[in-house]
């Protein structure tokens, strides 16, 4: 992900650079041209100028978005990541409490296997001793 950063930013160098390489140029050549132009050719040539610019402010501010896009990006997955580690501890704390849970219950109805078995010998001994008396 940083190499990636790192080479939209020079992407980005590199066309802000060419960006006011051009200007230049085109600065001193519509000078030079301007003493020859008409009048509908000097407008356009100020009309191209003043596009250029607008360009260059243009690049800079979609630079400048997709760079903190970038950044939102990254927090987005690291984020993510965190979310996954969480649920996969939260996972593991069901899992054992769901076996502790589990184990409960098996001794719990053991507890009650071991009452209704205990009920059940001393009725018969209660009967059988009145009955043989």
């Amino acid at each position: 992900m940083e190499q990636q950063e790192n080479t939209t930013l020079d992407q980005g160098a590199e066309l802000r650079h060419n960006s006011r390489v051009w200007q230049y140029a085109s600065a001193n050549s519509s000078q030079k041209r301007k003493s020859k132009m008409s009048k509908e050719e000097t407008d356009l040539a100020t009309h191209v100028e003043i596009c250029a610019i607008r360009y260059q402010g243009i690049q800079e501010k979609i630079d400048g978005l997709t760079e903190r896009l970038d950044t939102v990006e990254s927090k987005i997955n690291t984020l993510s990541k965190e979310i996954q580690s969480n649920f996969a501890r939260i996972e593991l704390a069901l899992e054992k409490a769901s076996a502790k849970r589990d184990v409960q219950v098996i001794a719990t109805l053991g507890t009650i296997a071991v009452a209704i078995i205990s009920v059940i010998g001393y009725l018969i001994k209660s009967k059988v001793g009145l009955t043989l008396k």
